[in-house]
């Protein structure tokens, strides 16, 4: 695999760090500045809840990795794209082996973004509706029943500052928050036609009777 050519003078080679690099992705194609990790962000809500208030969920293309994600939106909708997440009998492991390895990382100013990751996808599948959602764009894919299993292990304090700011940029820019400016927006114009409408046809009978005067 092409990720598996790595600086090794700034990083340790080993198997773990091997594949902490392949999920990743690429250095330096993160879509979102670092945001400050004390920043007091609050919940994103569920796929289920965020595709029902115009969110959509799509599979990231490419090999872009966990530092590729990102979160595009305006008024009329958003969407949240994210890295394939491929689930088989030796994720658990897997998942294990790399929160230690993150762990023992962060004193040497080194962020979790692995397990923040992981993290992040536990805060957007609570049931299994919610993994549904994400089956069916081809994010979660392999042995996904197992899921909600391994993410509620998740039980530790981490944090990365490029998965604070594609929380801060959902929380922040809801589709749903506009909804309500634009429905007044549609209101107004309504009433706006109408009033001009009626101008028009007394202007219109009053030019006809004006015409018809000797």
């Amino acid at each position: 695999h092409k990720f598996l050519i790595v600086d090794q003078n700034s990083k340790p080679m080993d198997l773990i760090h091997c594949l902490q690099s392949i999920m990743l992705g690429p250095e330096g194609r993160s879509n979102i500045g670092v945001a400050k990790k004390d920043d007091d962000i609050g919940d994103i809500g569920t796929a289920t809840k965020l595709c029902k208030h115009g969110v959509k969920i799509r599979k990231l293309e490419g090999d872009l990795g966990i530092r590729g994600m990102r979160y595009e939106s305006n008024a009329f909708g958003a969407v949240l794209y994210l890295p394939v997440l491929r689930v088989d009998r030796h994720t658990g492991l897997l998942l294990r082996c790399l929160l230690k390895y993150e762990i023992a990382q962060e004193p040497q100013g080194v962020e979790p973004e692995v397990i923040t990751f992981f993290k992040f996808i536990r805060e957007l599948i609570h049931t299994t509706q919610d993994r549904e959602v994400l089956e069916s764009e081809e994010v979660v894919q392999g042995q996904s029943t197992d899921l909600l299993g391994l993410l509620g292990t998740l039980d530790v304090l981490v944090s990365s500052g490029n998965m604070h700011s594609i929380k801060r940029e959902i929380v922040g820019n809801r589709p749903w928050q506009w909804r309500k400016p634009l429905k007044w927006m549609f209101i107004i114009s309504s009433i706006l036609t109408l009033a001009f409408g009626f101008m028009q046809m007394y202007y219109g009978i009053l030019s006809y009777y004006n015409q018809g005067k000797p």
